[in-house]
């Protein structure tokens, strides 16, 4: 299957921040989350580009339209107890 290579795909910022210090299972958690959210897409393009860590967020870059972005951070908010946020970059 191709990819919708939409025109109007930008790169968005998501920050996953946590009240307390995040493990590293916790940030390879958040990773695994975004990165079978994109092969679950099936043709609609979500690339993650870049991860910055720390002991309190993810910073995740990721390549994708405004509708599977939204559709990507209601899992994320679902399946993680974190403070999810995103802009575009």
């Amino acid at each position: 299957m191709a990819l919708n290579l939409n025109v109007h795909s930008h790169i968005w910022k998501i920050n996953v921040v946590s009240k307390n210090q995040l493990s590293q299972g916790d940030r390879d958690l958040i990773v695994d989350l975004v990165n079978e959210i994109a092969r679950q897409r099936k043709g609609d393009l979500l690339v993650l580009h870049e991860v910055i860590e720390s002991q309190r967020y993810c910073q995740l870059y990721v390549e994708a339209n405004e509708s599977v972005l939204t559709n990507a951070i209601s899992v994320m908010k679902e399946d993680l107890p974190y403070t999810i946020s995103y802009r575009n970059r």
